[in-house]
C-alpha cells in the first residue's frame, strides 16, 4: 500500500524534491564521502590561492594539512621502487635537470616522504605537525608556481621533522627574512623549471645537510649555519650577501659560479672541504688572502 505523501523523486536518483504549494526545496540526500588514498600522485589544492600556511595550521603526516577550518589531504611517497621516478610523481614530468641534481636518485632521504601540492605556496607561522597514525617523519610541501613568504613570520621548525622538502613545479622559491629555518636535520628547497630560481632570504641554523637546488639562478641573502652545503643550478650562481657557516661546501652551476671567500665561516678550521664546478666562468674572490696558497691553506681538500 502506497501512502501519498508531498515528497516526489523525479527520474531516478536521491534527490528528494519536496512539492509545497509555496515553494519546492531540493534535499541532496548523500552518503559520506571517504577520504582519499594515502598513496598515489598528489592532487593540487587549488584554493586558496595562494595557501598561506599561517596561526592555527596543522599538518598531519598521515597525511591531512588542517588551516582556517578545512581539511585538505595529501599522500605519501614511499621509495622510487614502489611510486616510479621522485619527480614524475610529485611533479607530473621528468626533466633532465631532475637527474642532473641527484633529485631522482633512488637512494637518500628522500623516501617515505607525506607530500602536499598546492598551486601556490606562503609560509608564514610555523605550523603544529603531528606524524601520529603512522605518518613519516618526513615532509614534502609543493608549490606548483612558487613558494614565498608572508607575515608574521618567525622560525619554522616543522615539529622537529627529519627531513623538509620545498620545490615547485615551475616557479621560483622565495623564503623572505620574515621566516627563518630552524633546527631541521635535513633540509631541500628545489626551484624548478624553465621559471625556477632560488632566492634564499631567509636564515638557516641547526641544520646537518642543507641541499639547494635551482634549474635557473641562486643567491644566498640570509645567514646560514649547517654541517654540509651543497647547492646546484642549471644557471648561474650569484653568491648575495648571506654568510655561510658550513664545514664541507660544495657549488655546481650550469652557468656562472661567483663565490666572496669572506662570506664562508670555518675558512681557516682546516678540516673542512670545498669543492666548486662551474661550466661557464668561475669567479673566487679572496681578498682577504694574499696569495693561492694562503687561500688552499684554509682547507683540508679544494678542488676547483
Amino acid at each position: 500500500e502506497l501512502v501519498e505523501t508531498n515528497l516526489a523523486i523525479f527520474g531516478s536518483g536521491t534527490d528528494v524534491v519536496l512539492i509545497d504549494p509555496v515553494h519546492i526545496q531540493t534535499v541532496a540526500v548523500t552518503a559520506p564521502i571517504p577520504p582519499p588514498s594515502e598513496f598515489g600522485p598528489p592532487q593540487t589544492i587549488i584554493s586558496p590561492n595562494p595557501y598561506v600556511i599561517g596561526p592555527g595550521a596543522q599538518i598531519h603526516t598521515d597525511p591531512t594539512i588542517v588551516a582556517n577550518g578545512v581539511t585538505n589531504y595529501g599522500t605519501i611517497f614511499r621509495d622510487t621502487a614502489t611510486d616510479g621516478a621522485r619527480s614524475a610523481w610529485m611533479f607530473g614530468s621528468t626533466g633532465p635537470f631532475d637527474t642532473l641534481s641527484g633529485f631522482d636518485s633512488s637512494s637518500g632521504p628522500l623516501n617515505q616522504v607525506a607530500t602536499f601540492k598546492f598551486q601556490n605556496l606562503s609560509l608564514g607561522t610555523d605550523p603544529l605537525v603531528s606524524a601520529g597514525n603512522g605518518g613519516p617523519m618526513k615532509l614534502a610541501l609543493i608549490g606548483v608556481d612558487g613558494i614565498s613568504s608572508t607575515a608574521p613570520g618567525g622560525s619554522f621548525t616543522f615539529g622537529g621533522l627529519l627531513v623538509v622538502l620545498l620545490a615547485t613545479v615551475n616557479g621560483p622559491i622565495q623564503p623572505g627574512s620574515e621566516i627563518a629555518f630552524q633546527n631541521i636535520q635535513a633540509l631541500f628547497l628545489y626551484a624548478r623549471g624553465s621559471n625556477g630560481n632560488l632566492s634564499l632570504n631567509s636564515a638557516v641554523a641547526g641544520t646537518t645537510s642543507l641541499t639547494l637546488a635551482a634549474q635557473g639562478s641562486m643567491t644566498i641573502g640570509g645567514n646560514i649555519s649547517t654541517r654540509e652545503f651543497m647547492a646546484t643550478t642549471g644557471g648561474d650562481y650569484l653568491g648575495g650577501n648571506g654568510s655561510i657557516t658550513a664545514k664541507d661546501l660544495q657549488i655546481a652551476t650550469g652557468g656562472n659560479l661567483f663565490l666572496d671567500a669572506s662570506r664562508i665561516a670555518e675558512w681557516s678550521s682546516g678540516n673542512g672541504s670545498l669543492e666548486l664546478t662551474a661550466a661557464g666562468t668561475l669567479t673566487f674572490h679572496a681578498a682577504n688572502y694574499s696569495t693561492a696558497r694562503d687561500v688552499t691553506a684554509g682547507w683540508g681538500n679544494d678542488r676547483f
